[in-house]
């Protein structure tokens, strides 16, 4: 972090206005990246259970995001998710059998199967969740500005 300091000397209503902006900046900024990050997470989580993924059964996908909010002390956050299989679903792949001959699986009509290897489609719920929140971000960026220049 680049640190640093500005003394305003001779204009106390112009020093009194930057040490508002000062004060209000690295929390404005903090408040704009939390409002981004669960703009994103909503639209995740609706292209997991209705649009793109149409998972449900038991949630687990939608309930592990994970957001790291950001504070005025550390500007910096991030969206993830903790399970292993996340990535196959936003990508694609292979998954191939390891430990047996045969992989088994049970599919939603009851039916089981065995197969070497199964493919799957890239389904992209979360880079495509980050193009439909943009808008939205862009708008609590600007208003944040907007906020920032005030102070």
């Amino acid at each position: 972090m680049v640190k640093g300091s500005i003394k305003i000397i001779g204009d106390k209503q112009l020093a009194a206005k930057f040490k508002r902006v000062a004060k209000a900046v690295p929390k404005q900024a903090a408040d704009a990246g939390n409002k981004a990050l669960i703009v994103v997470d909503r639209e995740v989580k609706k292209n997991i259970t209705n649009n793109i993924l149409k998972v449900g059964q038991t949630g687990t996908l939608r309930r592990s995001w994970v957001i790291n909010r950001l504070t005025p002390q550390k500007l910096f956050g991030k969206i993830g998710i903790r399970l292993v299989y996340a990535a196959i679903h936003e990508f694609g792949g292979v998954i191939k059998a390891k430990r047996a001959k045969y992989l088994r699986f049970k599919t939603r009509d009851g039916s089981w199967h065995s197969v070497k290897q199964v493919r799957i489609p890239a389904r992209k719920y979360f880079s495509k969740a980050i193009k439909q929140a943009k808008p939205e971000i862009i708008r609590v960026f600007d208003k944040a500005t907007a906020r920032m220049v005030k102070a």
